[in-house]
């Protein structure tokens, strides 16, 4: 098996929407209508081309209910794509901005 390549983009979006993950209660999933995917220095920006469409980012639920995220806000989020449609947020990477 071949391990992923160390990456890490700053997206920047509105909320579409927040639901809860399937399998595990500690974790949201985020809709995100992305804006902008910035490069983070020093690691690899695999999701270049998605500014224009939709992303959902696994978080951890505690991230988005201490700041009251609701849909329609934009965020701003460190994220990392773990595999095929696996994308995660960074540890404390969720705020508010845009």
């Amino acid at each position: 098996m071949v391990a992923p390549k160390p990456n890490e983009t700053r997206l920047a979006g509105t909320l579409r929407r927040v639901r809860p993950n399937e399998r595990r209660p500690n974790l949201l999933e985020l809709d995100l209508a992305v804006d902008r995917a910035d490069d983070v220095e020093g690691r690899a920006n695999l999701l270049t081309e998605t500014p224009g469409g939709e992303l959902t980012v696994t978080t951890d639920a505690k991230d988005v209910i201490e700041l009251g995220l609701q849909p329609g806000e934009h965020v701003v989020i460190g994220v990392e794509l773990r595999g095929p449609g696996a994308v995660w947020s960074r540890p404390h990477t969720v705020r508010r901005g845009g």
